[in-house]
């Protein structure tokens, strides 16, 4: 079984790399995920708990399939949520210092009399309904 990785692909929000492997089996039939798996770990030097197979495909007719694989890298999603928190951060901040609650007490009155209008609206809109007599 020979292994040509076609596509890397580094994704790094959920920490992993995702990777198209093209897996040349002549004369056997299409690999099982665990054996991808452990070749994949050698060609990679990962550990096996780092490598998952997502999927494999065999072509028609010919001795070929893909394979679909995540290899886990923790270290990348935990710089990138670090990061994400450091702007999530500062824009609280930038916002706090600005004073954006200036233009908020004209939007809430508003607000009130929008609510009320439709509110009318929608008692008038309701028939009244016949009360049963007992």
């Amino acid at each position: 079984m020979k292994l040509d990785i076609e596509e890397r692909k580094e994704n790094p929000l959920l920490g992993r790399l995702e990777v198209r492997v093209l897996v040349t089996h002549e004369k056997e039939a299409t690999p099982k995920k665990d054996a991808v798996q452990e070749a994949l770990m050698k060609e990679l030097g990962e550990s096996k708990e780092n490598v998952e197979i997502t999927r494999i495909f065999s072509q028609k007719g010919i001795c070929c399939s893909k394979a679909w694989a995540y290899i886990k890298k923790p270290e990348l999603s935990a710089a990138v949520l670090e990061e994400l928190k450091k702007q999530s951060d500062d824009d609280l901040d930038e916002s706090a210092l600005e004073g954006g609650d200036e233009g908020d007490e004209e939007e809430e009155e508003e607000g009130e009399e929008k609510k009320k209008k439709t509110s009318k609206k929608k008692k008038a809109a309701k028939p009244k309904k016949a009360k049963k007599k007992k």
